[in-house]
């Protein structure tokens, strides 16, 4: 399943490694096609090179402390401002990093579907623990090592309750964003979130888990003022979206 979506000022809800999950809990299917690295607003011809789709099989309930991260990383990114480099540009963000627990993900789900609606904003889940919280703002941003935020240690695993830590957990990270663009004499706003699991895939071993280490959320502003964002892991100096 492939999405391309420029934002807009609504809620939409992509996910990175369980893309399907609320189809599968809705419908009690175990086997679902899993997009391990969603862009949003990415060409068709990039998406095509970057991202990795594999069936795995969805183990509801499975209890899995290993796969839990004693602390994550969050690295937040502008990847692209056409008027970087104009002294008037910046970009700030607020931001909110949840645990959600898979029991209470499935339920909330299935409610949803019965009810044939979907949440106007982040959903609310009993049980969910706030694991991080907070805001910038970066003026100067001329590079991309200028537009990149990075908060280390963000106390995980001792944070969720032992009987919670199953495979399929969400983390869900909302977020606002506001890119001032001098070079566009534009302001641009998008409010939304992305979910993602505990685990990612060990790219030495395919259809390996291994614990999550980053959370990943970057932000690109195209020529006509329009905010992408993604998930797929970027490390190192590619400005290329």
């Amino acid at each position: 399943m492939t999405h391309y979506h420029i934002f807009k000022q609504h809620w939409f809800r992509t996910m990175t490694g369980t893309l399907n999950n609320r189809f599968i809990y809705a419908s009690f299917i175990t086997l679902l096609t899993v997009s391990s690295t969603i862009a949003l607003g990415m060409s068709a011809t990039a998406q095509k090179g970057r991202r990795d789709s594999r069936t795995r099989m969805v183990e509801p309930n499975v209890y899995a402390p290993d796969l839990y991260a004693d602390n994550l990383r969050m690295k937040f990114t502008l990847v692209n401002l056409p008027g970087s480099a104009e002294p008037e540009s910046y970009w700030e963000i607020s931001y909110r990093l949840y645990f959600i627990p898979e029991a209470s993900y499935r339920e909330e789900t299935m409610r949803q579907t019965r009810a044939a609606r979907s949440a106007a904003g982040p959903p609310q889940y009993p049980g969910q623990v706030l694991l991080a919280k907070g805001e910038f703002k970066k003026k100067d941003i001329d590079t991309l090592k200028d537009r990149t935020h990075v908060l280390n240690a963000v106390r995980f695993k001792s944070k969720v309750p032992n009987r919670e830590r199953t495979k399929f957990a969400v983390l869900m990270t909302v977020y606002s964003v506001k890119i001032y663009d001098a070079r566009l004499k534009t302001t641009a706003y998008h409010s939304s979130y992305f979910e993602t699991n505990p685990f990612a895939d060990d790219p030495a071993r395919p259809q390996t888990a291994v614990p999550r280490a980053t959370i990943y959320t970057s932000f690109y502003l195209s020529p006509k003022g329009n905010i992408w964002g993604s998930q797929l892991p970027r490390e190192g100096n590619d400005p290329n979206w």
